[in-house]
């Protein structure tokens, strides 16, 4: 059960490592906003996984899972007040076409650049992707030891 367990909880850390590194790499509108959808979709799973689960996981890995939660949260935070951002200037125009909605292909990558660097600026989360590099090896250890 706790190796099926862990073996759950990696590929869903995997699956919101991968999601948070696509934010990074958008370069349109609507491609940014469906990465940060995804990866709040993403980390509402692990966190609902890892609750539902606690007593079968370590307490290295609980506690390596609360500061990854704790950036995301803070990561999520800014994220939803991008996309509220994003959101408005789709109702503002009156239409999702970021040709009127931005008046340049320049305007509106410039616009998305400022958005992720708006989510990585934070000090708060700056370290979340390594956070979640030890989370996975730590998973991978504990996990290993089990098997192995």
């Amino acid at each position: 059960m706790q190796i099926e367990c862990l073996k759950k909880m990696y590929d869903l850390i995997v699956t919101l490592h991968f999601s948070y590194l696509k934010v990074q790499s958008r370069e349109d509108h609507h491609g940014l906003k469906n990465a940060i959808k995804e990866t709040q979709t993403d980390f509402q799973n692990v966190l609902f996984f890892s609750q539902r689960n606690k007593i079968l996981l370590t307490d290295e890995i609980l506690t390596q899972s609360k500061i990854v939660f704790t950036k995301v949260k803070d990561w999520n935070a800014v994220a939803t007040i991008e996309l509220n951002e994003m959101n408005y200037l789709e109702e503002r125009d009156l239409t999702t076409d970021t040709e009127r909605i931005y008046r340049s292909a320049e305007h509106e990558i410039t616009e998305v650049q400022r958005v992720i660097s708006n989510l990585k600026s934070n000090p708060e989360v700056m370290t979340i992707e390594a956070d979640i590099k030890n989370l996975r090896k730590l998973i991978e250890k504990y996990f290993s030891q089990l098997v192995g």
